[in-house]
């Protein structure tokens, strides 16, 4: 496997790249695969809308941000491991892992929501609570 560099340009480029390169059995569909973020991801996508640094949010905004970082630290430490078998790269301060799963929540928003919200700028603000609520 090639790679062309040691980070991705845009999180576009890391989509295309995770699902070009799969190895193995490794489903990236099936790695954020809970039946209930199928339900709650519009939600998710619609907090997220909008959502920049030193925003300030309502508190329903606030709640769906603190499940989006929980799914998150939740997942994490996997990610990372994931990330590693597949070769996956970091983008801008993100490492592999955190890549993985923007790209993961991204697909998955592709099906459920209407549209991909979650990037790099929104998990950097969201992890280092960035944010204010009203």
């Amino acid at each position: 496997m090639t790679h062309h560099s040691h980070s991705y340009s845009s999180i576009s480029e890391a989509m295309e790249d995770v699902f070009q390169n799969v190895v193995g059995d490794r489903e990236p569909n099936d790695m954020l695969d809970e039946p209930l973020l199928k339900v709650i991801l519009p939600d998710w996508t619609n907090a997220l809308s909008g959502f920049q640094a030193n925003a300030t949010v309502s508190h329903d905004t606030a709640h769906a941000l603190e499940q989006i970082e929980q799914l998150y630290n939740d997942t994490h430490a996997e990610f990372v491991e994931w990330a590693d078998e597949m070769d996956v790269r970091s983008l801008n301060e993100h490492d592999p892992g955190t890549v993985l799963f923007m790209v993961l929540f991204r697909s998955l928003q592709d099906e459920f929501a209407a549209k991909q919200n979650l990037n790099p700028h929104k998990i950097t603000v969201l992890l280092q609570h960035k944010y204010t609520v009203e």
